[in-house]
This record gives structure tokens, C-alpha cells and sequence, in this order.
């Protein structure tokens, strides 16, 4: 049992906002779904026999299922984003050190990242707002109060929009409901008077094999001392999963931080010529309840962890629906600290495709 609040509790606390409870998530938010923890799995509201995926789930399904005007998510490698996706609601992982960390159990310190998931990019704009934290304590930023949401609805004629198409056109698990709404939200934008072009970035594989090499030996050494001397509190899955970081050698972390600054240094140059990128969140909507431990568990279906890696602000947003109803999602990516143009896009293409009256049933399909 926490024995005080955490930094971005006390921060919405100070705004006004009712603190109504906790949601569910996986244990040491690693993992995906798990069937047999000592609470229920948290389960799709669009469609009750599928997964809402990673460890801030029990965030997205209370904002999609109209039980809260907006839920707190972290996320390490995309579990805000992803989440928001399947669920078919807007969550924003903002800069990294925006927002505070302090409370939170820590998973890789140098990702994690803490950020609000709500049904539209208005109420995740209200609430990021009010998340940044006025205690020194809790950051290391001291140059940047947080975005600022007054120009939200200004509209984006001729801002310049970078699509990064090489991560998902060509990629063998990309569903044909998530191309479609993409390019349909490619329409709605160049009618909305956007500039449009064709971006190339490091390849995805590479920023995903950095990512995972700086995180994971974060992750073990966080929990080591307690795998170590007892590891039969942990579940098999989340043990088996942090120990994955036990063997990254050191050279191999050194030479991932490395790589990190400079991809991040490689984006902020292409962003002098785009203003925001745009990309699909996910490969497939939502998939059958605990599919991470399923052999398509192998496959890498999000397209987040890049933007973990280099550490600008990310939002998702729904852009559609399959022909069985389910969510898509787009993410828009932008240059560090400036959150408050990155839900300017997504507020706009929200507000022009006109999808936030419809609403998950609830019920069994």
C-alpha cells in the first residue's frame, strides 16, 4: 500500500480532479494480459473476447467505457499508445520528464513515461495541462511549464506533415482496415490543408533492437535484488520477462545509448522539414484476450517503440473502424516539448472525422 500520492496524483489533485480509484494493469507492467493473476483480466470493451492491450488496459477500457472523463497511463515501449488504439480512444505519451514519475513503480527510469488517456484529444489536452508538475522535486526540466493547449483548435493549414510510410505499407502483419483508415486520414488532412510528404527514418527493426537493449537491463537491474532473493513472488511470465534483460552485457547498454542519441539527433533533423509524423499506432486492431502469450505474441504489431527510443511526444487517436466495428488508431509524433502541436493535429483530424459519437456497446459480441 502506497503511503502517499504520487507526483502527477498530486499535480491533477491541485487542478481539481477527483482521484476515483485504480484500474487494473499487468503485473510490473511487463508482459501483456495475463489469465491468472489475482484479479480478473481486463477485457475489451468494443468486444468482450478481446485484449485491450498492455499494462496501462485497465486505463484505456475505464475512459472507453464512459467510466472516467480521462485515466492516468505510463508507458515504457508504447503501453499508453497501444491500449489507446484498441480501445478506440486518444492517449498522449508526452516528452519524457514532462510529466512526473515520482510514485511510480519504476520500470526502465530512462523510459518510462507517465501521460492521459481519455475519448478525445480535447479532454487529453485538459488533462496534461494540469499534469506537469510545480514541485522541483519531480523534474529535471526546468525551462518548459507544460504545452500550451489556447491554440488546440487554431487548425493545421499548412503545417507539414511527415508520413513515415516505410514502417508500415510494406509490413507483412499490416491489416487492410488499418491501411484504409490511414489513407483516409491522409485525405482528411490534405483537406484540411496540410502539407503532406514522404519521410524515410532509421529503419524500425533497428530502433526497436536499441530499445529494448537500453530498457531491458534497466528493468532487470530495477528488480534484481528482489528476482534474486525471491522469485517466486513474481508471476512466471513477468519473471521470465524481466530476467530478459540479465543477459545484455554492458557494452551492448553502452553502445544502445549511443545509437540512442544519435537516431534522436538523426529524427530532430528530419523535423526541421516536417512539423509532425504520422503513422498507424498499431499493425492489426485488437486481438484475441492474452495473444502476447499465443504465437502471434511473437509478431511486433506496435508501431511505438521508435518513439520511446527518441523521446518527443507521441498521441494516439482513433482515425476508424474495421468492417466488424473494431478501432483503428494513427500516432502523431513530434519534435521534443512541443505536445501542444501534436494534439493540435490530432484534435483537428478528430474534430473533421466526426467518430467520437460512436461508442463500444459493452456487451458479448
Amino acid at each position: 500500500m502506497a503511503g502517499k500520492n504520487a507526483g502527477v496524483v498530486e499535480a491533477l489533485r491541485r487542478a481539481g480532479a477527483i482521484i476515483l480509484g485504480k484500474q487494473a494493469t499487468a503485473e510490473y507492467a511487463v508482459s501483456g494480459t495475463q489469465m491468472d493473476l489475482g484479479w480478473p483480466p481486463v477485457r475489451n470493451p468494443w468486444n468482450r473476447d478481446l485484449d485491450p492491450s498492455s499494462s496501462s488496459s485497465g486505463s484505456a477500457v475505464a475512459a472507453a467505457a464512459g467510466l472516467c472523463a480521462g485515466s492516468v497511463g505510463t508507458e515504457t515501449a508504447g503501453s499508453i499508445r497501444d491500449p489507446a488504439a484498441w480501445c478506440g480512444v486518444a492517449g498522449l505519451k508526452p516528452t519524457n520528464g514532462l510529466v512526473s514519475t515520482r510514485g511510480v513503480l519504476p520500470l526502465s527510469r530512462s523510459m518510462d513515461c507517465v501521460g492521459p488517456i481519455a475519448w478525445t484529444v480535447e479532454d487529453c489536452a485538459l488533462m496534461i495541462s494540469q499534469m506537469v508538475s510545480s514541485d522541483p522535486q519531480d523534474t529535471e526540466i526546468k525551462r518548459f511549464g507544460g504545452p500550451d493547449i489556447s491554440t488546440l483548435s487554431d487548425g493545421i493549414r499548412e503545417l507539414r506533415i511527415g508520413v513515415v510510410r516505410h514502417f508500415y505499407e510494406d509490413a507483412p502483419d499490416i491489416d487492410d482496415d488499418v491501411l484504409d483508415a490511414m489513407e483516409g486520414s491522409l485525405i482528411t488532412f490534405e483537406k484540411l490543408g496540410a502539407r503532406l510528404s514522404a519521410v524515410r527514418l532509421a529503419e524500425f527493426d533497428a530502433y526497436c533492437a536499441i530499445a529494448r537493449n537500453i530498457s531491458w537491463p534497466e528493468e532487470y537491474a530495477e528488480h534484481r535484488e528482489e528476482l534474486d532473493a525471491y522469485p517466486d513472488r513474481f508471476h512466471p511470465v513477468s519473471r521470465s520477462r524481466l530476467q530478459d534483460g540479465r543477459d545484455v552485457m554492458a557494452a551492448d547498454y553502452i553502445g544502445a545509448r549511443r545509437r540512442q542519441a544519435a537516431l534522436t539527433a538523426e529524427l530532430g533533423e528530419i523535423m526541421r522539414n516536417v512539423d509532425v509524423l504520422i503513422l498507424p499506432t498499431n499493425k492489426k486492431p485488437a486481438q484475441i484476450l492474452g495473444y502476447e502469450h499465443t504465437p502471434l505474441g511473437d509478431a511486433e504489431l506496435s508501431l511505438t517503440r521508435p518513439f520511446n527510443l527518441t523521446g518527443g511526444p507521441a498521441l494516439a487517436l482513433c482515425n476508424g473502424f474495421t468492417a466488424s466495428g473494431l478501432p483503428t488508431s494513427i500516432q502523431i509524433i513530434g519534435r521534443h516539448f512541443e505536445d501542444d502541436t501534436v494534439l493540435k493535429v490530432g484534435h483537428a483530424l478528430e474534430t473533421a472525422l466526426g467518430l467520437r459519437t460512436r461508442r463500444p456497446l459493452m456487451g458479448a459480441p
